[in-house]
């Protein structure tokens, strides 16, 4: 593999500007800062901007899925769990302090693409934070990436935390210590269980009895994988929007919508 000079960037401080044109005449230099990767590399102005233009970008994206929502809200569904939300997935996992600037994408998440899956007018805060655990507790796995930025972060330099020593002390070989990475993925499944854990006695203490034992048929094994198999219609997996609004305000005790109800017995 031989590098492309004009495909390649170099990013150095300002006092070395000078001599690394010098140096590296054929190769794109900058200050501020580059995309690499999903994430990037350079000056926390130029970091955040980069953020920015991203966070719009998918939030159009949304507001897009949305409208496909109104006429098949499990394609839908499927798109943005399986695929949408992976985008800022790895973001959220190699950049830091992006949790302020993600409140826009979860605005819209709120406000809009909840109620258009659900058939819903309005997703009450409850509601909100019922739907953002994983789907074996109960929830649709919409998950809020304003509050989980930080912790996704902390884990993710946790686990590349031997990797990044390795690079800092400019170490020309490394080896993986695998049963040591086993073990800080099983801290971190801990961990995250012990958070969705406390998330639920929260939720829970703003419910009544009722609701209480509706989260925890949800939970019980089985109970919810009607959401994540894909929709295949050669399978028979597909609901249309009545269904599939009607299976939602099942789960979770919402008032049914639709043109098709009867407006007495």
């Amino acid at each position: 593999y031989l590098p492309n000079p004009g495909k390649s960037w170099l990013i150095v401080k300002p006092q070395y500007e000078e001599t690394a044109r010098e140096i590296f005449s054929d190769v794109n230099i900058t200050t501020d800062g580059q995309r690499y990767l999903g994430s990037y590399i350079g000056t926390e102005e130029s970091q955040r901007e980069f953020v920015q233009n991203e966070v719009a970008k998918w939030n159009e994206e949304i507001s897009q899925l949305c409208e496909i929502a109104v006429n098949e809200p499990q394609l839908a569904y499927s798109a943005y769990t399986i695929g949408i939300s992976k985008r800022w997935s790895y973001l959220m996992r190699t950049t830091p302090g992006i949790s302020e600037q993600l409140g826009v994408i979860e605005k819209t998440i709120h406000q809009k693409l909840l109620p258009a899956l659900t058939g819903q007018q309005v997703i009450g805060d409850n509601l909100r934070s019922v739907v953002s655990l994983p789907v074996r507790f109960g929830g649709l796995g919409i998950d809020n990436p304003e509050l989980s930025a930080d912790s996704e972060y902390s884990f993710s330099k946790f686990i590349t935390e031997d990797l990044s020593t390795a690079v800092l002390g400019q170490q020309e070989t490394f080896q993986v210590n695998k049963t040591q990475q086993t073990e800080k993925s099983s801290i971190i499944r801990r961990t995250k269980n012990d958070i969705h854990h406390q998330k639920i006695e929260e939720i829970r203490s703003k419910m009544n009895s009722a609701e209480s034992r509706n989260l925890d048929l949800l939970s019980e094994k089985g109970a919810s994988s009607w959401l994540t198999c894909l929709p295949l219609q050669a399978l028979n997996f597909t609901l249309n929007r009545q269904e599939w609004c009607d299976a939602l305000s099942a789960r979770y005790n919402l008032p049914l919508t639709g043109e098709a109800l009867p407006t007495n017995c």
